[in-house]
């Protein structure tokens, strides 16, 4: 399976590294943002497999595909990864604003792929700048909402992401690397 990181801010790459500790067999995660520095991190961290140059090529391929970027930049993103997404792409997010994203998603996705909207909710809020840590889920949920539109097999798929995160007594971030 291939995972796609669309946007590597503390959230995506927090995701992440959450992911490869799961140590999912045959899954490869990549990763793509426009920020050259988080690009790196993200590589330096362990978060991602691949930093792909392109959100082209890191949705090409891509079974899964989590979206991490601000609300303001949501509506595009959707529009290009619904242009390379395969045909039953499962899409989902990490914003917590849904209803504006819900829309887009409807709007702007082609009907070949499912979008599930989610939004990890953690106990202590975001991670202070500059610290992506698989642990930051410990402890919280993961809200799922999905389009209307979304096949049960997509929610599904969606549903079992949480299990990748980590339970209250994961590891520290010293212990991630």
């Amino acid at each position: 399976m291939r995972i796609a990181l669309v946007g590597l801010s503390d959230v995506g790459i927090s995701m992440g590294l959450a992911l490869k500790n799961a140590r999912l067999e045959s899954t490869e995660v990549v990763g793509f943002d426009l920020d050259g520095p988080s690009s790196s991190a993200a590589k330096r961290l362990g978060a991602v497999d691949k930093v792909e140059r392109s959100l082209q090529t890191a949705v090409l391929g891509s079974q899964i595909v989590i979206v991490s970027v601000p609300t303001r930049q949501m509506s595009e993103a959707l529009t290009a990864i619904g242009r390379a997404s395969d045909v039953d792409t499962v899409i989902t997010d990490t914003n917590p604003v849904k209803a504006p994203v819900l829309r887009w998603a409807e709007e702007l996705l082609p009907s070949h792929v499912h979008f599930v909207g989610g939004h990890p909710i953690t106990v202590e809020g975001e991670p202070a700048r500059g610290e992506p840590s698989a642990a930051m889920f410990a402890g919280g949920s993961y809200a799922i909402v999905p389009a209307k539109t979304a096949a049960e097999d997509a929610i599904r798929a969606s549903s079992k992401s949480k299990n990748f995160l980590p339970s209250p007594s994961a590891p520290s971030r010293s212990s991630v690397r």
